[in-house]
């Protein structure tokens, strides 16, 4: 189970990768970014704003997604570094969103397909 979880997972790492280095704006001005702008009062941005930006950032999503479908298909101790990777990214998502280095922006949405960074990524915290 957990190894189909993390196929499944990489896959669409892979396809939110695509999706950036082709067509950035389908994330930046999608439905689910306008509500997270309109629940969190995070700042919007734009696709065109900086390009190579949406093009470093598929490639780190597609290289993570396939990271992410080769542990799969290896023994469970293989995926425990995929596991570690996605939870420091999920950290990353929650310090980016602090008010004392608000630097997060909607933008994020692309992170909401992973559970951990439903929560980490897409809300302001007042700590």
């Amino acid at each position: 189970m957990a190894g189909t979880v993390m196929f499944l997972k990489g896959l669409g790492d892979i396809v939110v990768g695509a999706i950036l280095a082709t067509k950035p704006q389908l994330i930046y001005e999608s439905a689910a970014t306008q509500a997270l702008h309109a629940w969190t009062g995070l700042p919007l941005s734009s696709a065109e704003a900086a390009p190579s930006f949406n093009h470093a950032i598929a490639c780190m999503v597609i290289a993570i997604g396939a990271g992410s479908i080769v542990a799969a298909a290896q023994d469970p101790q293989a995926r425990i570094p995929v596991v570690i990777m996605n939870a420091i990214w999920g950290l990353l998502a929650v310090l980016d969103m602090c008010p004392s280095a608000p630097v997060g922006e909607c933008d994020h949405g692309h992170d909401c397909y992973q559970p951990q960074r439903v929560f980490a990524g897409n809300a302001r915290l007042d700590i």
